[in-house]
């Protein structure tokens, strides 16, 4: 019995007998399994209740695989849907996989394989579900809504902004550009008491040193005052992103105002008082900050009473499904769209690309797949721009050699690489290479003698 829980299987066969017996083998298996003899039945039983997973025969009746495969993930956009194909319909395999089929085989039925398919479609249901219900609880609790991600990593985050959010002291959050820092900021505003007050945000880095200070501060002379953002997120949150960029002029008034509540204006010299929380954003660590690039050595530590790290992408993969989910519903809502989705194949590209702009390159990566998309189906790998699909590591057993090099080489390098895939089984691997085992001989004693220099 396998150990990972296990959830409905519907599966749709002509043959009664091969049907009956894949769903005896399901049940072993620990899965709740049921057959049906064609596709009309099928829609049925997926009315009456959405379907953990579907393996469905192409030509089961009037009703074929792919509208069984738009039936079943229309009741559980999530569903794991498995097409057995044959004859002519093989050919529209690709096309299966771009609507979000996870896999499509040939008859007899692989049961291995299917189990392993059904496994992971588990898992990325549960973490979907995972999701939901902990954006709802955020969202309930701590108004976190604007984060994405079930990783530990983000586990952290959140931790480190339930923590900060009740408190009244200074917060810097740190992290690599685009990953998140403004809605992270967001977030400690909204849980925390003063989620009612307003929160001002200041981009330092966007306006000039001579404007920073009258911009935070505000200014007072003969012709009348003018408040700063400082006075206009009394009772609030005031945000201070790239904190570092901050004039030097415009940082003394700052730590002024950290160790008075207080800060005198331009102009007029008037104290102004505030009763403003101070959040600020760097992409410099806390111990960078107090540095030749940061600010002030004095100013830094009172910045980073608490603090929050934004986690790089790349270090936290198994979040790009459900940051991607998220990204495409509110392009969706913003364009007044169908949502579309991702196929697992393109979804496995991205979570294999390193994300130098982290979310903030996803969300245009994204965003330009959406824009450029002629069709309302799942979005396939061919979509990916190709200059992501270059960069992506290379998926388990997948050989990438570069432009130009002599074919010789590829040889050796597709050889060398079905070795250590088989574990060096060497029957294995003549029997995936499709040459004779005394060839695979010959050609690793050939590598050896090169190698020696013989």
């Amino acid at each position: 019995m396998a150990e990972e829980p296990k959830y409905n299987v519907l599966l749709v066969d002509r043959d009664e007998t091969a049907g009956r017996r894949a769903v005896a083998w399901l049940r072993e298996h620990g899965y709740v399994a049921a057959w049906v003899p064609d596709g009309e039945k099928a829609v049925n039983r997926i009315a009456a209740a959405p379907v953990g997973a579907l393996v469905a025969d192409w030509r089961a009746g009037r009703v074929d695989g792919m509208r069984l495969l738009a039936a079943a993930r229309g009741r559980n956009p999530e569903a794991c849907v498995v097409l057995v194909a044959e004859g002519a319909d093989l050919a529209r395999a690709g096309e299966a996989i771009s609507a979000g089929a996870h896999d499509v085989q040939t008859r007899p039925l692989d049961l291995s394989r299917l189990d392993a398919v059904i496994r992971r479609g588990a898992v990325w249901q549960r973490r979907a579900m995972e999701h939901t219900e902990l954006r709802r609880r955020l969202d309930e609790r701590f108004g976190m809504g604007s984060l994405a991600g079930r990783s530990d990593a983000m586990l952290r985050v959140y931790a480190a902004v339930r923590h900060a959010g009740p408190r009244t002291e200074p917060v810097l959050i740190f992290g690599e550009p685009g990953t998140g820092r403004e809605r992270i900021a967001e977030a400690v505003h909204q849980s925390g008491p003063r989620r009612d007050g307003p929160m001002i945000k200041v981009d330092c880095a966007a306006l000039a040193p001579d404007i920073i200070e009258r911009e935070l501060f505000g200014e007072g002379g003969p012709e009348g005052t003018w408040p700063g953002r400082v006075e206009h997120a009394d009772g609030g949150t005031l945000f201070l992103h790239h904190i570092d960029a901050l004039s030097p002029e415009a940082q003394m008034r700052l730590l002024t105002f950290l160790r008075t509540g207080t800060a005198p204006r331009l102009g007029d010299g008037k104290r102004i008082r505030s009763d403003a929380r101070l959040l600020s954003s760097t992409s410099l660590s806390p111990q960078e900050l107090g540095g030749p690039k940061g600010v002030a050595p004095e100013l830094a530590p009172m910045l980073a009473v608490l603090t929050v790290e934004a986690v790089p992408l790349r270090q936290r993969p198994e979040d790009i499904p459900l940051l991607a989910r998220d990204l495409m519903a509110e392009h969706a809502d913003a364009t007044k769209t169908t949502p579309r989705e991702l196929s697992p194949a393109a979804l496995d590209v991205l979570q294999r690309y390193e994300w130098p702009g982290n979310v903030r390159e996803l969300e245009n990566v994204i965003a330009g797949m959406l824009t450029a998309a002629r069709d309302t189906g799942a979005i396939s790998v061919s979509e990916i721009p190709m200059r992501i699909r270059r960069a992506a590591r290379p998926a388990r057993g997948e050989l990438r050699v570069p432009i130009g090099v002599p074919m010789a080489a590829i040889e050796r390098a597709a050889i060398e690489d079905t070795m250590r895939f088989c574990d060096y089984d060497k029957p294995r691997c003549a029997v995936m290479l499709d040459i004779g085992l005394r060839t695979l001989y010959r050609k690793l004693d050939q590598y050896a003698r090169d190698d020696r220099g013989e």
